[in-house]
């Protein structure tokens, strides 16, 4: 019964211990597979380690933080290079042709 609710990762681990070599008690079974947990979560504690980038900066002060814009100024007006507001391009996607 507690076998079925067990992580695929602990059955699989489980797999490769001999059947005369695993524990036959309730509480010794628990903790076999507690501490084949614990393995596990330790093994993927060292490869989530090996995967982040090394910091290669060696007593490198934090960037300082850009302030927020106190900018008052308005957005510019629309230049010559600009195309004029106006009324947008009207689309008419929901016609389509329906061949018979």
């Amino acid at each position: 019964m507690l076998y079925c609710h067990l992580k695929a990762s602990i059955k699989d681990a489980i797999s490769f211990v001999s059947k005369s070599t695993c524990p036959t008690k309730f509480k010794d079974y628990c903790e076999f597979i507690t501490g084949i947990d614990d393995c596990l979560h330790e093994h993927e504690l060292e490869k989530k380690k090996d995967r982040k980038p090394k910091d290669t900066r060696v007593d490198s002060p934090e960037p300082e933080p850009i302030p927020p814009s106190t900018s008052t100024t308005t957005p510019s007006l629309p230049t010559d290079s600009t195309l004029p507001l106006g009324t947008p391009m009207e689309i008419d996607a929901m016609k389509s042709k329906h061949h018979s």
